[in-house]
């Protein structure tokens, strides 16, 4: 061994061992099982450091992933926009511009691109700042290879139930909009089962008023001539909202309709059936069925157009008002139990035989207008419901009606949408000829 003098000594001098050339990328990742797979996703790398993108082109590789890259955030947005397959994005977030990259790939449609952030630092609020715009991981460099892969089993793993759930939810969007197709064309039907507005009796005047809470609403209302001198009125108002008490209603309606040839629980051949027995007939055919637990309510009545007789029958349903061409007015007060709550013989319901003068007004209503509730859960109520009409009792029927709808549309305008009800509203009007 060489020696060299060292105040007045000789001492041996040390030869530098050569060190070994760094094992290859490829030699690193050999003895990783194969069992570890990391989904060959299309990767696309953004750091402005030439060597880190070199290093990482080559793990990406030799692991299986179609890797691209770019030299900054602007380049990789316009690669972004190029080409769309990319389902992983490797980001150093120091690089300018790349957290505003990262926000925008977070907010656009399209297929679930996973989001890892690097950078340099342990540090919590460059950290926080990534993870607040929407990357998925972080990883701080120098990391292990290992490290890498692991995180690329993550992102695989994110990325298929990702897609799964994007696959799922088309499925949900499609079946949902076949729904909402269903509904309209179920509210046309619905809406085509309402009287028609030009009914045209001599003495009489009419007009209703229909306002689902929904697309479907559980209230049905009709007015049906029954011959020459008598006019049938009904409203109907079943349980819940939705698909299953507008079919209540709609079957309802339907036994109550006079059809050709066909006797009807309100008319059998020429002679119309008292109104009770109607509203007993409705509760033989629609016992409330133990496991949807429906029932409906209902105010059923004939006005005889010569006499001005009403024959009237509720079912737990709130009585009409009657305002007198004086501008007094009370409510019928009406009782019973709803149809369908007892079996016939059991079941007690409101039976009435009223007379109207001319210029008197008859209005049925659902019980959705007077129990319209405000912010501070207090409900319109009947005796705000009758003053009204009897404020407008000089104005067209159909006017008066309007303004009643809308004070209690303002009533409840502050309240949560979902607590309102179907309102359901029709007025008979005896003319001065």
């Amino acid at each position: 061994m060489p020696r060299t003098r060292v105040s007045g000594r000789v001492s041996p001098v040390a030869t530098p061992l050569p060190l070994p050339a760094p094992a290859p990328v490829s030699s690193l990742l050999a003895r990783f099982p194969r069992r570890y797979d990391t989904g060959n996703l299309p990767v696309l790398l953004v750091d402005g450091d030439p060597s880190a993108r070199a290093l990482f082109a080559e793990v990406m590789a030799v692991i299986g992933h179609v890797v691209t890259s770019a030299a900054s955030a602007e380049a990789a947005d316009r690669q972004l926009a190029a080409e769309p397959g990319t389902r992983v994005l490797l980001i150093a977030i120091d690089e300018p511009g790349a957290l505003e990259l990262v926000r925008r790939v977070r907010r656009q449609a399209g297929s679930y691109i996973y989001i890892v952030a690097l950078t340099r630092r342990h540090d919590r609020a460059e950290a926080n700042l990534a993870f607040s715009a929407g990357a998925d991981d972080l990883l701080v460099k120098p990391f292990l290879i290992e490290v890498l892969v692991y995180r690329l089993q993550v992102a695989a793993r994110i990325v298929a139930l990702e897609d799964g759930l994007a696959a799922r939810n088309r499925v949900l969007e499609e079946a949902d909009l076949r729904y909402r197709e269903d509904l309209a064309a179920a509210a046309r039907v619905q809406q085509a089962l309402l009287p028609a507005q030009d009914l045209d009796l001599p003495g009489l005047a009419t007009a209703w008023r229909y306002r689902p809470s929904s697309q479907l609403g559980g209230d049905l209302l009709n007015l049906v001539p029954l011959s020459p001198r008598h006019l049938a009125f009904w409203v109907i108002d079943a349980s819940g909202h939705g698909l299953p008490p507008s079919l209540l209603a709609v079957q309802a309606n339907r036994f109550l309709v006079p059809a050709a040839g066909q006797a009807t629980l309100s008319r059998r051949g020429a002679q119309v059936v008292p109104a009770i027995e109607v509203v007993e007939g409705l509760n033989r055919l629609f016992p409330m069925d133990a496991r949807t637990r429906l029932y409906f309510t209902v105010c059923y009545g004939v006005v005889d157009l010569d006499s001005g007789e009403v024959d009237l029958a509720c079912a737990a349903h709130p009585g009409p008002i009657i305002v007198h061409a004086d501008g007094s007015w009370r409510q019928v007060q009406a009782r019973g139990m709803a149809i369908g709550w007892l079996p016939p013989g059991r079941a007690q319901f409101s039976a009435h035989r009223l007379r109207l003068e001319r210029g008197d007004r008859f209005y049925v209503f659902s019980d959705g207008l007077i129990e319209a509730n405000n912010l501070a859960i207090e409900p319109f109520g009947v005796e705000a419901l009758g003053g009204l009409l009897a404020a407008h009792h000089h104005q067209p029927l159909a006017a008066g009606m309007a303004e009643a709808e809308g004070a209690v549309l303002a009533w409840a305008a502050d309240a949560p949408a979902e607590d309102l009800d179907d309102l359901s509203f029709l007025a008979i009007e005896l003319t001065a000829g």
